[in-house]
């Protein structure tokens, strides 16, 4: 699973989040935003660590509907931001088999809400990140 805060306000782009306040803070088993206390004008970020069970290079890929931006470590591997209808956005990373710090934003303005992010690479067919591929920060 992964840790998450949650976030209300009005977002044409993703925010500083070190400057805001969460609502709530939690934990979930994925990138689940269901914890959400209202459909428009909310953001979640989530943190934790990612298993790689095989070394190489991998595909991250987040699907959002509105801004969404993923990082592995302290590398933007993913960078979906903006104010905009469903779009997947793509980046490439080398790994070493083990646990890495991922962190992944999100805000939704208004319309459909949607965030999927998802994976690809040795051993690993393109799937969402399942919870057991999650775990999160003490």
């Amino acid at each position: 699973g992964l840790n998450f805060a949650y976030y209300e306000g009005d977002w044409d782009a993703l925010p500083d989040f070190s400057k805001l306040t969460p609502k709530k803070t939690g934990k979930c088993g994925g990138f689940d935003i269901g914890k959400r206390e209202r459909e428009d004008g909310f953001a979640f970020k989530f943190t934790g660590f990612l298993k790689i069970a095989e070394k190489g290079t991998y595909a991250l890929n987040t699907a959002s509907d509105d801004g969404s931006r993923l990082w592995i470590g302290d590398a933007l591997v993913v960078d979906n931001d903006g104010s905009h209808a469903m779009i997947e956005r793509r980046g490439v990373v080398r790994l070493k088999a083990g646990k890495h710090p991922i962190r992944v934003e999100w805000i939704e303005g208004n319309g459909a809400e949607g965030l999927k992010v998802s994976i690809a690479g040795p051993g690993v067919d393109k799937k969402e990140i399942p919870a057991t591929m999650l775990f999160q920060r003490r």
